[in-house]
Order: structure tokens, then sequence, then C-alpha cells
């Protein structure tokens, strides 16, 4: 259940509409990343173009785009489309489009976010409260990335790109009428990148990417946390009296280092848990096996001299934080069976039922640490697990999390499909 637009043209000549493409991309500040038959455009953070030049016979190329436009929002339908109307423009081209909001039929803003965005997200909204009424799940993931980490359950709750709401608040808001969570909800809103915009970019950034972890750990929380800064600040210049992530706001700046704007009379944003799934602990999957970890984490992959790689999770802003290095392999045949290998050095061998695999693990000293070893089989999967510990009183806390891992076998896809209406 999406919004999106999508449109195609006949072009002579690619160099030219690749280059106009890249034009216009950089007059309107737009993110362009070009690849051999295509051009990506990075409208707003959720929000990308993709154009494809595909060549026909005699010659002749085709030029075609397609965007997603939900959960980003109406505003980013209207800036798409308008893009693909200028670079037609540009190029003197006939296009065929195909307008799911009418944008392109109309030109009627109001109209547009009326009768299709608003609409969507109303009934979007009602397929939480449907399902937890009838008591089929405790949370509910929407307009999630699956392929991306998943925050800690919090029964009651939906999770979506713009933070963690409660059913029950969420379905007094939407008692109201459903505009005012719109606010909340879209990231792109209204026709222009208005203060609403600046601070739902932040807020997404805030809830789905933000480590909470001090600019100085690596070029990926500076990049983050600056991003962060700069779009609320940008909302603050732009509109005191919009309601404003203060308690996150302070949090960064005081990992930062850095001094706060002055927030006297600014309204502050409540949500009903603290801004950041980060801040809590996240389920990371590899492979088969799910690893919850704190959020904090930060993955980083690394070659080893043996030409192997091997996957690290720790949190580099603490020198003393245990060190998680995960490697998997899968047999071609069969299940996978435990590694006895360099597994002779283990002490305290333990096993216990890991969801639908096994895994036993022990530990080890080395090089003045203690080290826990792990391995996990399930299927063909055989995961190695070596956590390598600072300080003895690590050790509880790390076997939790490794007493957390769960695997799971591979399973024939099912498909299901659910209709929710609003019809009575």
């Amino acid at each position: 259940m999406s919004i999106g637009l999508s449109f195609e043209a006949q072009i002579q000549d690619v160099s030219e509409a690749r280059e106009e493409v890249m034009d216009l991309a950089e007059q309107w500040n737009i993110a362009a990343f070009p690849d051999e038959n295509s051009v990506s455009l990075s409208f707003c953070p959720i929000g990308i173009l993709e154009i494809q030049f595909e060549q026909e016979e005699a010659g002749r190329w085709i030029m075609s785009g397609e965007c997603v436009t939900t959960p980003a929002g109406p505003g980013l339908h209207k800036a798409v489309a308008d893009f693909i109307e200028t670079l037609a423009d540009r190029l003197d081209l006939e296009i065929l489009f195909d307008d799911e909001a009418e944008y392109m039929d109309y030109h009627d803003f109001k109209k547009m976010a009326e009768d299709h965005f608003y609409p969507w997200l109303e009934t979007l909204m009602t397929i939480p409260i449907h399902q937890l009424e009838e008591e089929e799940y405790t949370s509910l993931c929407l307009c999630w990335d699956l392929n991306e980490y998943m925050p800690r359950e919090i029964p009651g709750t939906i999770i979506t790109h713009m933070g963690r709401f409660s059913i029950t608040a969420l379905a007094e808001k939407l008692e109201d009428g459903i505009d005012a969570f719109a606010d909340q909800f879209f990231l792109w809103k209204n026709p222009i990148k208005d203060a609403l915009y600046y601070r739902n970019c932040a807020l997404n950034e805030l809830w789905e990417h933000c480590y909470f972890a001090p600019s100085s750990r690596s070029e990926l929380d500076r990049k983050i946390n600056g991003f962060i800064f700069s779009h609320l600040e940008q909302a603050l210049m732009m509109d005191r009296a919009l309601p404003f992530p203060i308690e996150a706001y302070y949090k960064l700046c005081q990992l930062d280092g850095k001094d706060p704007l002055d927030l006297t009379g600014v309204p502050e944003l409540r949500y009903e848990t603290k801004i950041g799934y980060r801040r809590d602990q996240i389920t990371q999957d590899f492979g088969n096996v799910k690893f919850i970890f704190p959020g904090k984490y930060k993955y980083e992959y690394k070659q080893t001299e043996q030409g192997r790689g091997i996957n690290l999770w720790t949190d580099g802003s603490d020198p003393l934080c245990p060190l998680w290095q995960i490697t998997g392999f899968s047999r071609n045949q069969g299940d996978a069976v435990f590694f006895d290998q360099g597994f002779e050095k283990v002490r305290d061998i333990e096993e216990f039922q890991a969801g639908e695999g096994i895994c036993r693990y022990g530990w080890y000293s080395s090089n003045d640490e203690l080290q826990l070893a792990a391995q996990i089989i399930c299927g063909a999967q055989l995961t190695l697990i070596t956590v390598t510990l600072h300080d003895e009183e690590q050790r509880d806390s790390v076997l939790e999390l490794l007493l957390g891992v769960r695997a799971l076998l591979p399973k024939e896809e099912v498909r299901q499909q659910a209709t929710y209406s609003s019809r009575q």
C-alpha cells in the first residue's frame, strides 16, 4: 500500500538527457548518483527518484523513472512531479506518466493531499489499531525497512520511520482528524521545505540512524550528528513556535560537547518514549541468526591477513567496551556441525537452545584478556562468535546478550494478504 508516480519518454541522445538530469539536479540542490544506465536522485532522506536509460532498436532510447512518495509525503510528490515536467520541457519531450495522486493532472497540491495522502495515512493507521484490538500482535512495524535492524519491541506500540507511537495515544489523536498527526508522520508534508520539513528530517535521523555517540567516535557519527544539528537549527530559525525535540537535542549537544541554542519559549515535542531507537537495544540479523546488541554499537567489516572477513560490533567511544567478532559459514549440502578446531582451549563449555538452533560456548584467556567463544549451528549455517572482554565484571552482561541470540531455520515463502477498509 503506497502512493507513487512514474514516467516514460523516448529520447534520441542519451548523453544529452543524462547531462540535463545532472544539471537540473545541481540547480535544484538534489543529490545525484549516476551509474552506467541510470541516475538516482535523492530529494530527501527517504525520497528517491530512479531514472533509467534503456536502448531500443534503431538507436533509440527510453528514459523512464519511478518514485514511491509515501511515507515521505505530498511535498516529495510535488517536487518529483515538478522535476519530471521541468526535465521534459528542457529536453522538449512528450512524456507518458502515471500519477496515482493526480498531481500531474491537476497541479492542485491541496486536492492531492486531501484526496490521496491523508486518506492513505488514515487507512494505514487503522491497521495497528485493528490488529492490536484483535490481539494479533504486541507491536507492529509500519513503513520500516525490514532489511535494517529491528528496534526493541514494546507492547502496545507501532514502530515507524518517524518514531514510536503508542496505539492508545494514536487512537486518541485520530479522533481529532488526521491533519495534526500528518505533521508528525510525513517527512515532507507541505509544498515547500519549511520549518516542519527540516524538523522532520532531523527527527527521522534521530529515530532511525543516530547512535547518540560523540562526533569524534567516527566519520559516520560526525555526519549523522552534523545533519541533525543543521536541520534542527534551521527549523528553529524559521519557526520557534514549532514543537521541538528538546530532550534529544540537549542530549546530543552534551555528547558532542556543543553549546546548545537558546530554547526559551520553544514548545517541546513529546513522545511516549525517548527519541532514538538506538538509545535502547536493537536486534541485528546475521544470516539466519538474530543478535541483540546495545543500539550504540557500530558495525565494522575487517579483512584479516588470511583474506577472511570479520564482522565487528562495539562502541568505539568506549575503549573498555566488549568487542564482538562474528563470522559465518554455510555448507553446500547437509546441516552445519560444530567446528572443533581452535575450540580445544575453551573451558566451561555449555550448550543452550538458541531458537531453532543450538549454541555452545565457553571461556578462555588470551593476552591477559577474557574471551567468550561461541558457535551456533542452525540448518546449513555455522556462526562463530568471539567476544573480547576487558573486565571480568563484564562477563554477566555479555553472557546475557549471548543467551538472547536466536537462530531460525529458512522457511518456504508464504504469501499472506489482508485487506483493511474504512467502509462500514
